[in-house]
């Protein structure tokens, strides 16, 4: 995946936003869907979500990583975010991509 695989991300967040944030990714070219990987999962800053597990949710070409309002309010600056993909034995990942997170003067759930 590395340098053949670019994945477009949200690249401007603000604290305390709570929605999916969605990954588009290609492999040599090719557009990764659930039917051409055994799985794929994404991390943002220290949390990881699979399609496995059924935390990642694939529509519109997307994979959709879903954040709460707790865990963008726990972001400061900028928080990596890589996706990795599993065919057969081989994992293949990305490169590391960051998201802004701008501060928010909301500091409490909604």
């Amino acid at each position: 995946m590395g340098q053949d695989m670019p994945t477009k991300i949200i690249s401007v967040i603000k604290q305390g936003d709570q929605y999916y944030l969605p990954f588009f990714i290609k492999d040599h070219g090719v557009e990764v869907t659930p039917d051409n990987s055994d799985d794929i999962r994404i991390k943002v800053g220290k949390i990881v979500k699979t399609l496995s597990s059924g935390d990642l949710v694939f529509i519109n070409g997307r994979f959709l990583f879903p954040i709460t309002q707790e865990q963008s309010l726990s972001w400061k600056g900028d928080v990596r975010c890589q996706a990795q993909r599993k065919i057969g034995d081989d994992v293949r990942g990305t490169d590391v991509y960051s998201i802004c997170v701008q501060p928010s003067i909301f500091t409490d759930l909604f």
